[in-house]
């Protein structure tokens, strides 16, 4: 991972921003050059949202953050890892469709519709070279994320974690980012 600290995370989120710019510019549009069932799939994802929630992440690097901006942070946090985990599963949709995770019917689930538990779960199994290296980050987002919904007391960190957390989500981002075809 690139070495990230307070001192440069407007710049780890700018680069955040700058991926997931590329991603929905390139990708929403990908008729003609990926497969029919790619370009389909990705162009009803909301990949936008992915842009405008890597700008919100500016909000959580404040001075004197309180608990709830942390929870929401994480929240933030998970939501990206979650649309990134999802994207790159629709640009290998044919892969995908060779083992994908079977709803109660045993039908397909389409990547857009997979929880975040789900879609961990099939990295275990299917992407071990993705999940092996960001298991860690991928349990603790989940598992602060998980804390917005909950009434009763979990630990979800201090704003150096929230910064850590974005750093690990921009290591996981170039990982999955360069692992996927582009157009010439």
């Amino acid at each position: 991972m690139n070495h990230c600290n307070n001192d440069n995370i407007k710049q780890v989120i700018g680069q955040i921003i700058h991926i997931n710019m590329k991603i929905a510019k390139i990708w929403s549009n990908a008729k003609g050059w990926a497969p029919d069932e790619v370009a389909k799939l990705l162009s009803r994802s909301r990949l936008d949202l992915q842009v405008s929630l890597s700008h919100t992440l500016l909000l959580w690097i404040k001075p004197k953050v309180n608990d709830g901006h942390i929870r929401l942070a994480w929240a933030n946090i998970g939501a990206l890892l979650e649309g990134s985990l999802k994207w790159f599963l629709a640009v290998y949709y044919k892969d995908y469709l060779a083992n994908p995770v079977l709803d109660k019917n045993r039908k397909p689930v389409d990547p857009d519709d997979l929880k975040l538990e789900q879609l961990k779960q099939f990295y275990a199994k299917s992407i071990e070279h993705i999940h092996n290296k960001h298991k860690s980050f991928i349990e603790k987002a989940q598992y602060r994320r998980n804390g917005i919904h909950t009434f009763k007391n979990r630990d979800i960190g201090s704003q150096d974690e929230v910064i850590t957390g974005i750093c690990n989500y921009l290591d996981f981002l170039f990982d999955i980012e360069v692992s996927v075809p582009w157009p010439d």
